[in-house]
């Protein structure tokens, strides 16, 4: 665990959703009192997204949340009875990419069942939930909460408010942000339908069905005969024989079993709020930003929000760096959800072009400007002031380029058959060298910062033999050297204070039981 040094300082959390479930636990692994407030009773038992992308993978890898049970990602086919119009998106094609860019596979994984899971973890490492809970007031950080079940009201007085309280953020409202995007889509509100039946096990991830009479998406949740049906926008609160009726007339089986569970509205909705920090309060996930489904670029982007602002609020609360830090937040991670929506509204409107991943279609992406799905899953850059001079991005919409440039993640390089390069990382600072950077592994020594020598990354990350990288917690290259310097500590120093946002060293850099200190020698491998 990561050592907490703050005197009384308190991070609240609003909303256990995935994504602020995520953030708790981001926190509480490093040390950071976490209360987590949320209405509802209880964890969602609704599934809702479902892909979970690598680079999400990668950040549950670092805490220790454990994936190999979950099913893979399926691609689609048809079934029996069932049909299916759209061109067919085959998800395996991203099997090969990924390989060469991640040590982490995604999943499908429904939110129900991946929400207990971070819980547990987050729990364990001294998160405290207060279910039944309410926010309905908000002066800066102090938070009035009204017991759902009892109706009386308490004060938690917190130093920070994280707002992971969904696309309708009660926090959000508070604040006064507005958002800019079209908000709900033309196709607007829709209604999805969890129920059980004893369809033939699926071999897709999503089934298109166009019957006249009852038209709408098929998806399976897993493999215990779980569904989920979304269709246009009907009643929750219909008898459950209405929407058993709709099912077996869409996929054309009169006498398919069918278990209605539960119902959910939503909405297809673009929308990024302008602001992600209002004074010591911070937007993450929906509350700070909403896409259409297209992509399946949503939850995603919500856990990356989460792992960027964790590891810099622990900074910030143990004194290592400045509070201007808490502005790279916002910096970040909002131009990457524009990026993101523009990505969705553009995959929407041109569908075949989204399911169609194929270079051949390169030039038609191109021209309607429809990115590569991988880079804004994995291949985006940050220019913020907590990067020594950022790399422009983007340069390419069709490739993703992760070379060692600052702002871009640490290239992954296998070390060994199961460690990677981000395995080095492990939520702190690290420099990395390229087999003979001696000055900045010895400078690395002397400014209390783990090094580790990787004679690979001399040409992954275009340092050399002689250069660095200096990778942040959240495994993104903070300054590359790209040769030797006489001045090695002076430079690392200083590079390490600008991305720190911190004018005097008046705490260690990193806690000396994060690991080895010095320098460790990684062969070469693979």
């Amino acid at each position: 665990m990561y050592p907490y040094r703050g005197d009384d300082m308190r991070v609240l959390i609003v909303g256990a959703g995935t994504v602020g479930l995520s953030t708790a636990l981001f926190l509480a692994r490093r040390g950071v009192e976490v209360v987590l407030v949320e209405r509802r009773n209880g964890l969602s038992t609704h599934p809702r997204a479902f892909g979970i992308n690598s680079r999400s993978i990668e950040l549950f890898r670092e805490v220790g949340v454990d994936f190999e049970t979950a099913t893979k990602v399926r691609g689609l086919a048809t079934g029996p009875n069932l049909n299916e119009l759209e061109t067919k998106l085959q998800l395996t094609t991203l099997d090969e990419p990924m390989r060469r860019l991640s040590p982490a596979q995604g999943v499908s994984r429904p939110q129900d069942q991946l929400d207990p899971i971070v819980y547990d973890r987050a729990l364990r490492l001294g998160c405290e939930p207060r279910f039944g809970a309410e926010l309905i007031g908000l002066t800066g950080t102090e938070a009035t909460v009204r017991d759902v079940a009892s109706g009386a009201t308490s004060t938690i007085a917190a130093d920070y408010v994280i707002a992971a309280d969904g696309a309708n953020s009660k926090v959000r409202a508070l604040l006064g942000v507005d958002s800019t995007g079209p908000g709900v889509l033309n196709h607007g509100h829709m209604l999805n339908v969890l129920f059980r039946s004893n369809l033939p096990t699926a071999q897709f991830s999503m089934c298109v069905l166009t019957n006249p009479e009852s038209s709408g998406i098929l998806i399976p949740v897993d493999d215990t005969g779980r569904w989920i049906f979304h269709i246009p926008m009907g009643d929750p609160d219909a008898p459950a024989q209405r929407y058993t009726d709709l099912i077996r007339t869409a996929t054309g089986i009169p006498d398919l079993d069918v278990d209605v569970i539960s119902c959910r509205t939503w909405s297809s909705t673009a929308r990024t709020a302008n602001r992600f920090r209002v004074g010591n309060t911070f937007l993450v996930g929906d509350a700070a930003h909403v896409v259409p489904p297209t992509g399946g670029f949503g939850l995603n982007t919500g856990l990356a929000d989460a792992h960027n602002l964790a590891w810099k609020l622990a900074k910030v609360i143990s004194g290592e760096a400045g509070e201007d830090l808490l502005d790279t937040y916002e910096q970040e991670r909002r131009p990457v959800a524009l990026f993101t929506m523009e990505q969705s509204l553009i995959r929407g409107e041109n569908r075949e072009l989204h399911w169609d991943m194929s270079p051949a279609r390169a030039a038609d992406r191109a021209r309607v400007g429809m990115a590569n799905v991988l880079v804004p899953m994995i291949g985006y850059r940050y220019g913020s002031a907590a990067v020594v001079a950022p790399a422009p991005w983007p340069t390419s919409l069709e490739e993703v380029c992760l070379d060692g440039s600052p702002g871009s993640r640490l290239p992954h390089v296998w070390i060994d058959d199961k460690t990677s390069t981000l395995d080095l990382v492990d939520g702190e600072f690290a420099v990395l060298t390229g087999g003979r950077g001696g000055s900045w592994e010895s400078a690395a020594e002397e400014v209390g910062l783990r090094a580790f020598d990787v004679p690979q990354l001399a040409t992954a990350a275009r340092i050399g033999d002689e250069g660095a990288l200096l990778v942040r917690p959240d495994g993104f290259v903070g300054w590359r050297a790209q040769r030797g310097s006489t001045r090695a500590v002076e430079e690392l120093t200083a590079a390490l204070d600008q991305i720190l946002a911190r004018t005097t060293r008046t705490a260690p850099t990193q806690s000396r039981d994060r690991g080895q200190r010095g320098v460790v020698h990684r062969g070469e491998s693979h």
